[in-house]
């Protein structure tokens, strides 16, 4: 069975932690592409996203733009961005 390809965008909510763990559960079934911010922000404007939102998720590989995320074509995206972001994500 082929695995299901998964990529996190947008790092600025609280959620991607717990997006990133519930997905996690099925490890078997998921493989992660990696997570990127939104707008390639300053390296430490991401990773104080990172440490305040992530958990453990930090793990997974970091993507300086998300769009090198996407192009990679993923099968699910889980948008951790503030809500704002979240209509540029999904078009």
């Amino acid at each position: 069975m082929r695995k299901i390809k998964i990529a996190i965008i947008g790092l600025g909510h609280v959620h991607t932690q717990g997006l990133y763990r519930e997905f996690n559960q099925y490890a078997d079934e998921v493989e992660w592409l990696g997570m990127a911010d939104m707008e390639n922000p300053p390296a430490d404007k991401t990773a104080r996203h990172i440490e305040l939102n992530a958990g453990d998720a930090k793990s997974l590989r970091l993507v300086k733009h998300y769009g090198d995320l996407l192009a990679e074509g993923p099968d699910l995206v889980l948008c951790g961005s503030g809500i704002a972001d979240h209509r540029e994500v999904g078009e």
